[in-house]
């Protein structure tokens, strides 16, 4: 019954990620900040840590992490190379979250755009869109090492 259940939960994640098109090449987002972010870089396991709201900013401040939709194929990539983990196996960990009182997910923006001025009026937030994106004044990009 174990098996039956992760392979259907396998399937739907196929199938979610095909309705938005084929999965993105590898570097095909770009993590951002607000500019008044002092961070330029960070390691993979920090980025993935404020993401879930386990850390806050080197300076101590709060993180207002803010994600894509879940079928997006942009955050099927970001959620695999940063968290090492499925997208329904992070909404997973929100939903204890959830049911425990501690915490709730990031907000989800419909596209680019609306991570983008998310990231403006939110000098704690980090976020990704898409690496053609281009960006304004008030938001720049990150570099995420390993």
């Amino acid at each position: 019954m174990k098996r039956l259940r992760l392979a259907v939960v396998a399937a739907a994640a196929v199938l979610g990620a095909a309705a938005f098109g084929p999965m993105p090449a590898p570097s095909s987002y770009k993590v951002i900040v607000n500019a008044q972010n002092p961070v330029t870089s960070l390691p993979r396991a920090k980025v993935a840590k404020l993401f879930l709201r386990r850390a806050t900013w080197p300076s101590g401040a709060a993180v207002q992490p803010c994600d894509l939709p879940e079928k997006s194929p942009v955050r099927v990539e970001f959620t695999k190379v940063v968290h090492g983990k499925s997208v329904i196996a992070v909404k997973s960990f929100w939903q204890q979250q959830i049911f425990a009182g501690r915490d709730v997910p990031p907000p989800e923006k419909t596209a680019d755009a609306e991570v983008i001025a998310f990231v403006l009026a939110n000098p704690g937030a980090i976020a990704y869109v898409s690496a053609p994106t281009p960006l304004p004044n008030g938001v720049r990009a990150i570099e995420v090492t390993d």
